[in-house]
């Protein structure tokens, strides 16, 4: 092609373009089959992730309760004389007021949860097959430790809460939790002294009717003249057949009782404390015969063994708990 006719293509083409953009604009008609787009969906928040539970690490097999046995009968043996009689008989007189006096001191940030609880008590889980909501007292609740922590863990739960100390019942009561599950009408706490043949008010009606009773580091507290009828006591409320006593409390030879000086023993395996409250150490044994002599049969026995690490101090520390399961017959 000649350098004439190139030129005048190109300004042909030049000429065109021209044209259609002067050309009047019609704006795109909407197709007579494709529908309309749907408006985009507002952005929705993202879903808050369902809180789940904490693990537990649990251990109860850290050594073997035989290898405290030598060091701790020779420490007991250097415990010296039981305490006069008169001395021990102020101490029961004045428990109450030790234990009022303990919780006034603690009070503020008392509350520790016992996530283990579950795991030593398998009964206490939740049961989606469970006909109807299960009834637990808890005796000795303190400051609602072994209580809140079974009401957050198991929603089936109801738990009737009591401690012979005022003081311990007002503290359970000032929590939001047990204000939050008193609310739904899952906990109630009232001040009952086990020792005491007389059931409060809170407990009329409810022999042979409850479904367990849970004694959490509570019947070491308790002078061991007045074992056989707490444990009876206890054991008249639980449903026959199926009712269970679940008990955890401080086994022989754990460190606390190793470390007792001369002039704080009570009686065989009985300690007071710097500040007047009291503390039994049950053997395996003890414990089981306790219940069976109630009208119990041994579901589990055990001494619990753990080894807290103070890693600061480095130190291991050696704590023995005396454990049983016991079902109403």
């Amino acid at each position: 092609m000649s350098s004439a006719a190139r030129a005048a293509a190109a300004t042909g083409c030049f000429a065109a373009a021209v044209a259609l953009c002067r050309a009047p604009h019609s704006p795109p008609q909407p197709s007579a089959v494709d529908p309309e787009p749907e408006p985009e969906p507002e952005p929705q928040p993202e879903p808050e992730p369902t809180p789940q539970p904490k693990a537990v690490r649990y251990y109860d097999s850290d050594f073997e309760w035989s290898s405290v046995v030598a060091p701790g009968s020779a420490a007991v043996a250097r415990h010296g004389p039981f305490l006069p009689p008169e001395r021990a008989a102020l101490l029961e007189v004045e428990a109450a007021s030790h234990w009022d006096e303990f919780y006034r001191r603690h009070a503020a940030g008392f509350f520790k949860p016992r996530n283990y609880l579950l795991h030593c008590f398998p009964e206490l889980a939740a049961d989606a097959g469970a006909p109807h909501r299960r009834t637990v007292l808890e005796v000795g609740c303190g400051a609602g430790d072994t209580a809140f922590s079974l009401l957050e863990l198991n929603p089936s739960l109801t738990v009737l809460a009591c401690d012979f100390s005022p003081e311990a019942v007002a503290t359970t009561r000032s929590s939001a939790l047990y204000a939050k599950h008193a609310a739904a009408g899952r906990c109630k706490a009232f001040v009952w002294d086990l020792t005491s043949a007389q059931l409060p008010a809170e407990l009329a009606g409810l022999t042979g009717r409850l479904d367990a009773v849970v004694s959490v580091f509570v019947l070491s507290a308790v002078a061991p003249e007045h074992h056989a009828a707490v444990a009876s006591r206890l054991v008249a409320l639980l449903k026959p057949g199926s009712g269970v006593a679940l008990v955890r409390d401080y086994g022989l030879y754990d460190l606390s009782q190793v470390r007792y000086k001369p002039g704080q023993r009570i009686g065989e395996n009985f300690y007071a404390r710097q500040d007047g409250t009291r503390t039994y150490y049950f053997s395996e044994q003890g414990l089981a015969q306790l219940f069976a002599r109630s009208g119990c049969e041994v579901v589990d026995s055990r001494m619990c063994t753990v080894i807290n690490r103070n890693r600061k101090k480095k130190l291991d520390m050696k704590r023995v708990f005396a454990q049983g399961r016991f079902r109403k017959l």
